[in-house]
């Protein structure tokens, strides 16, 4: 034992089934014990024993706790479960275990002095005793009731009958303690019989306000106990104070096994009558009882009155499926159970369930074009019903109507579905539903009537009146059949009245700038299941509402006096012109009272200066109307006539009539200012769109994608541009998608205002792309690439959007982005003739020397290119952070570790709008953003305070480098890489950082941050990882230059700096013989690059590696050395340099 003790045992166990012997001390030196069972022995640890402190679980059998125990307490803080059984001197035992759980206590006879210290999570209690202990001092009861008051929160409670009977000698009425968290009730051993007994039951009842489950098993019977016990039991169950309290959670009771004895049935009416949300009472006869007495027993309790309409009586007693005539058992029970509309007998898996429920009266309605429909219907309202109420249909009555007939009456068969027909001629035979539909006809045509509404809202008037009638209290009872249905009270706050007028709010996609924002409706009923009113639009100015159509909504002021269709109906049914103009004036009256409130308040024009319009802020118009009558008419109907001259001159559409069975497609106007870097109005721009999301894929259009060129692709050509010393031309596509050839038949409506004469209804069938179909960039796309190739010009096999043409006068690369592109040429006359060639085949915009390309400025000096968003950076900080004047020097704090919020998060929209503004700067030419926007970026879904500290730092950082741009020069000519890893740099996420960035004359082409989806074991695995993607990054690099003409060839190997020389000697060695699948597959790829002379690996110093901000946050210091090594300079500085060489 003592051995054992120094391995670290967790789970020990001591038997012994001889003499009871001493524990060895040597036990309680078991420091790492998680679980220890010990049998017949005596417990009697050393005097600084201070306790197992991991002890989990706790069996302790036969145990005797000597009186040296006395006074001290055993620690036990993480133990969860403790099991007594048949120990003796349990009062000297003091346990302090405030993490116990579950706590079983057998056939110890000095229990009620068990003393469990801080217990405050204890909610599993069993306790039993082996015998009724009649020697029981008052003290001791009192502390047997005190330690069972001292269990907060106990929610499942066992004990027996000999527990009990031990301190309910004087039968007090309540604890002195209430157990108000006890949920689940099981008592052993019981006789209903038994005074103490049974008081000691109530007893427990009524101290458990928040009972849920009763069970009763091992019930014993009242053989032993002498008559006049059992008549004065049976005289107390009987009266009414017998329990005189509400047991308004208890919703399952079980009793077994049950004779037919009076104070168990009397025990049974009780528990029926005072549990008013009670769902299923199971009852299980004595296996002695034949079928007949069973029989008898389960007739007798469907006799009992129950307090829940919802209660489910189930008898389990296998001696029933010897009886064969079914059907007289049902008829019998039927017979009995005359306070119940539904009863039916069912047989499953060998368990006799008897069903029944209260008759509610609640009604469904359902509208139907056919009697056929009637099939449907049910099958719907059936599986609502079992779903939602957990109950099953026993018996439906109908008349003998066709719609009744098979297949209706199969599926009633197949249920199980009783279905009664009354007999030929005698509708009274179901007088319950005849009378339900001359109510709700009556009340139908009163509604109608009321209302002014035509007799085509019968319907809604029908469902209306169902909704209203299910919520009034019928005759019989004073309770409404909603509440007897469902369970709850019903609510009348939102009720209206039927007809009435309502002014219901526009639904926001549907808003007009210009024009009411409500629409006059009639009020026709309640949605079906939802919290929205139905509406009939009654009078509307909206072109995207109609009138006569049903809306539903919520967001509506209701005129309950007001019935507009009423009102009309009087003005047109005219007996006396008297009358008619007193109507009117009482209309207009009325019309003039319901008048919105508006407010009296004059309105002063305000003066903002000539230069307003420039300035404008407000939104594009959003309709041809709108655009052609606002304060900006004149520029708008330029925009519109360039639109349309450009597609009638590029023969978009022809007019045709509509073939039959084909339905035009709708357009929309589109309206733009497209502002200058400055923020100025550069034009106006109006775009005719067609609603292409109304095609069917596989019949208006097949196939939609289409390639744009890199960002990465853009920025190389311009460095190969500053390094040659080339001019970089820039040319526009006016209406691209309008060039794409169309291979389907497509209709669109005419435009307004261009509808030609003599042939408004004709359509346009298109025979060319038009913007807005699915199809229109990969058919402008394709077009494209036809006319690059036959005009002498090669795909670059990298980028399918960059295009080259090399012949002995020169060259020219073209990169194309949707309708943009860059023109860079070895001279001005192949510029010049690439130019002509576009003009000749499309409509272009030549915009000269390029000057900003995608919210790039492009400035030229004297030693190269630079490319800078300082423009695009004074918006962000302008819109996110205008109040904050502070500047940081480094974009992350290295001290600060950002972790997953698991609280509340804090402004998350704002939060990823930032981050989107912020990743769109980092991919074009902020590569120093990189791994803290990379950072941030994985916390938006729930920013947290600290989050939005590192954001508010990285915008003060812009702030500070807010003239930042890429410098791209004359030297050197080649491309070099630099990789580099961070191992876990998430201690919870245990997944490393990877970066890498490539450099052309002086500045970067092509980087990335990023958290590799893998877990590295070590640095160096980590650092693999970076060189594989680096490596991967550096063969597209080649591939791409390959196709560049006037190239040196053949081509040198990219050389990639790493400052791992572990992770260089493993991608040098020719094999790899470790257990990862993933380091060996991305050895196998490194090495075919070296073998192939496509990348070569160079080790470099931590401090001169340029990847390194690219895995984690650095000083201030090594910020600015790596900025400046990735050609990342203020444009004022090198500005500067410049003038004064």
């Amino acid at each position: 034992m003592l051995f054992l003790s120094t391995k670290g045992v967790k789970d020990l166990t001591l038997a012994n089934s001889n003499r009871r012997y001493q524990l060895p001390f040597c036990v309680f030196t078991f420091f790492e014990l998680r679980k220890l069972e010990l049998n017949n022995c005596i417990f009697k640890p050393p005097l600084h024993f201070d306790g197992f402190l991991h002890l989990e679980c706790l069996i302790l059998n036969s145990i005797d706790f000597t009186t040296n125990l006395s006074g001290n307490v055993v620690n036990l803080p993480q133990l969860e479960y403790l099991t007594m059984r048949s120990c003796t001197n349990v009062y000297n035992l003091k346990i302090k275990a405030t993490n116990l759980r579950l706590l079983v206590v057998e056939n110890c006879p000095d229990v009620m002095l068990l003393e469990l210290l801080h217990s405050q999570h204890l909610g599993h209690v069993f306790l039993t005793l082996e015998k009724t202990i009649k020697d029981l001092l008052r003290i001791e009861r009192m502390n047997l009731a005190l330690m069972f008051g001292s269990m907060p929160k106990v929610h499942y409670f066992t004990t027996d009958g000999h527990f009990l009977k031990a301190f309910i000698d004087e039968k007090p009425k309540w604890f002195p303690h209430t157990v108000s968290h006890l949920k689940h009730l099981k008592l052993c051993n019981i006789s209903l019989g038994d005074l103490d007994h049974l008081h000691g039951v109530l007893c427990l009842l009524r101290n458990s306000p928040n009972l849920e489950t009763l069970s009763l098993t091992h019930l014993q019977t009242e053989s032993e106990l002498k008559q006049h016990e059992v008549e004065t039991n049976s005289n107390n169950l009987d009266s009414p104070d017998c329990l005189d309290q509400t047991l308004n959670r208890l919703k399952t009771v079980e009793l077994s096994p049950l004779q037919i004895s009076r104070p168990q049935l009397l025990f049974i009416k009780l528990l029926l009558a005072h549990s008013p949300s009670l769902l299923s009472f199971t009852i299980r006869p004595h296996g002695n009882l034949g079928p007949s007495k069973s029989f008898n027993l389960a007739k007798d309790v469907m006799r009992f009155p129950r307090a829940s309409s919802k209660a489910e009586m189930i008898c389990l007693d296998p001696m029933l499926f010897g009886v064969r005539n079914w059907q007289e058992i049902g008829a019998t029970l039927c017979t009995c159970a005359s306070n119940f509309v539904l009863l039916y007998v069912t047989k499953i898996d060998q368990v006799l369930l008897l069903h029944s429920c209260f008759s509610t009266r609640y009604c469904y309605v359902y509208l139907l074009k056919s009697k056929d429909e009637a099939i449907d219907k049910f099958v719907l309202y059936k599986t609502e019903v079992e779903n939602q109420l957990n109950k099953k249909i026993k018996v439906l009555r109908s008349d003998r109507g066709g719609e009744y007939v098979s297949p209706f009456a199969d599926i009633c068969a197949q249920s199980g579905i009783i279905h009664e027909c009354t007999a030929p001629y005698s509708p009274q035979q179901n007088g319950l539903a005849e009378r339900k539909n001359r109510t709700l006809k009556e009340m139908m045509n009163a509604m109608l009537l009321s209302s002014g509404l035509s007799q085509d809202m019968w319907g809604e008037a029908i469902l209306s009146a169902t909704y209203l009638l299910n919520k009034i209290p019928f005759k019989k009872k004073d309770v409404t059949p909603y509440e007897l249905w469902m369970g709850r009270k019903p609510s009348y706050k939102y009720l209206k009245v039927w007809g009435c007028l309502a002014k219901v709010v526009v639904p926001p996609p549907k808003v007009q700038r210009i024009g009411p924002k409500t629409v006059d409706c009639v009020f026709i009923g309640y949605a079906h299941h939802s919290s929205a009113y139905r509406f009939l639009v009654h009078d509307s100015k909206n072109p995207d509402i109609h009138k006569n159509t049903i809306m539903e909504s919520r967001n509506a002021s209701f005129f309950e006096e007001v019935f507009p269709c009423l009102k009309r109906e009087h003005t047109s049914s005219s007996s006396c012109v008297d009358e008619i103009v007193h109507d009117e004036d009482q209309e207009q009256s009325e019309a003039e009272e319901v008048e919105p409130r508006r407010s009296k308040r004059q309105r002063i024009e305000k003066s903002f200066g000539t230069d307003f319009l420039t300035y404008m802020v407000e939104g594009e118009p959003q309709t041809y109307r709108e655009a052609v009558t606002s304060s900006e008419g004149p520029q708008w109907k330029e925009a519109i006539k360039n639109e349309i001259d450009s597609i009638l001159q590029n023969h978009t559409w022809e007019l045709v009539d509509l073939p039959p069975g084909c339905k035009p497609l709708g357009y929309r106007w589109l309206f733009k200012r497209k502002m200058k870097a400055d923020g100025s109005i550069d034009k106006y721009k109006a775009r005719l769109v067609i609603k292409g999301f109304r095609q069917k894929e596989g019949l208006d259009y097949f196939d939609t994608y289409s390639p744009v060129t890199r960002i990465t692709s853009i920025r190389l050509v311009l460095a190969i541009a500053a390094l040659r010393n080339l001019e970089v031309h820039q040319m526009d596509v006016k209406t691209a998608f309008l060039n794409g050839d169309l291979e389907e038949e497509i209709y669109m409506e005419q435009p307004e205002g261009f509808s030609a004469l003599g042939q408004e209804g004709k359509v346009c069938k298109l025979v060319k792309s038009l913007y807005g179909l699915k199809q229109a960039p990969k058919q402008w796309h394709q077009k494209f690439d036809q006319v690059m190739l036959n005009n002498g010009f090669k795909i670059n096999e990298c980028d399918k959007c960059v295009y080259v043409k090399n012949t002995t006068r020169g060259y020219v690369i073209l990169c194309l982005y949707v309708d943009d592109m860059l023109i860079v040429g070895s001279d001005d006359k192949m510029i010049k003739s690439t130019k002509d060639m576009l003009k000749a085949r499309f409509d272009m915009k030549d915009m000269g020397l390029a000057d900003v390309i995608l919210g790039v400025k492009i400035n030229r000096t004297q030693n190269g290119l630079v490319l800078s968003q300082s423009h695009y950076v004074d918006k962000i900080l302008e819109k996110f952070n205008a109040g904050d004047t502070s500047v940081a020097q480094t974009p992350i704090d290295t001290t600060q570790h950002l972790s997953k919020n698991r609280g509340e998060g804090v402004a998350q929209l704002e939060y990823s709008r930032i981050i989107g503004s912020l990743m769109y700067l980092m991919t074009c030419t902020r590569p120093d953003l990189a791994y803290a926007v990379s950072r941030l970026s994985r916390y938006t879904s729930n920013p947290s305070s600290e989050h939005w500290k590192s954001m508010i730092r990285l915008l003060r950082y812009l702030r500070y480098t807010r003239n930042y741009g890429l410098h791209y020069g004359r030297d050197p000519a080649v491309i070099e890489g630099y990789s580099d890893a961070n191992w876990i740099s998430d201690m919870k996420d245990s997944k490393s950082t990877s970066g890498y960035v490539f450099t052309l004359g002086g500045a970067a082409i092509a980087w990335k941050s990023s958290k590799q989806t893998l877990i590295a074991r070590s640095t160096m695995e980590s650092e693999f990882i970076a060189l594989d993607k680096a490596g991967e990054e550096a063969e597209w690099l080649r591939q791409f230059v390959e196709d560049v003409p006037r190239w040196p060839k053949p081509m040198s190997a990219i050389c990639i700096h790493c400052d791992c020389q572990s992770a260089i000697g493993r991608a040098q060695s020719a094999m790899y013989n470790g257990k990862s699948r993933h380091i060996r597959r991305r050895h196998n790829t490194i090495r075919q690059l070296l073998s192939m002379g496509v990348i070569s690996i160079d080790y470099v110093r931590s401090k001169d590696n340029i990847a390194d901000p690219f895995t984690k946050g650095l000083s201030r210091e090594l910020v600015y050395k790596s900025s400046r090594g990735m050609g990342l300079k203020p444009f004022e500085q090198v500005c500067t340099k410049e003038n004064l060489s």
